[in-house]
């Protein structure tokens, strides 16, 4: 995902979120398996929305690590969105093989 915005006159009614919703539905439908996007580490207005759709913090390291510190703009914060179930499983808070392997038992 790549500079996306509301302008502040429609802001706070609910039009990001309807526009995560659809991009997550997209994307999934058409065979994605992640969904990534960068932000400033402040951009509260962006990263809540994205975390209450479903999208965690990049910690691994292995698609780019979790903060960058990047010369020209500061800070900024990786979040990924895993659309296929094992994934999410993969990369929740029960992390790892570990946690995979629970689901697959139950």
């Amino acid at each position: 995902m790549a500079n996306t915005g509301v302008l502040p006159a429609y802001q706070n009614r609910g039009i990001y979120s309807a526009f995560l919703r659809f991009i997550i539905q997209q994307v999934t439908d058409l065979g994605f398996q992640f969904l990534t996007s960068i932000h400033h580490s402040d951009n509260n207005a962006v990263l809540v929305p994205k975390l209450k759709a479903g999208f965690l913090i990049q910690s691994f390291g292995y698609l780019i690590q979790t903060m960058l510190l990047e010369a020209k703009y500061g800070p900024m914060i990786q979040l990924v969105y895993p659309t296929k179930p094992e994934y999410r499983q993969f990369l929740g808070f029960q992390r790892g093989l570990a946690g995979l392997r629970r689901g697959l038992d139950e």
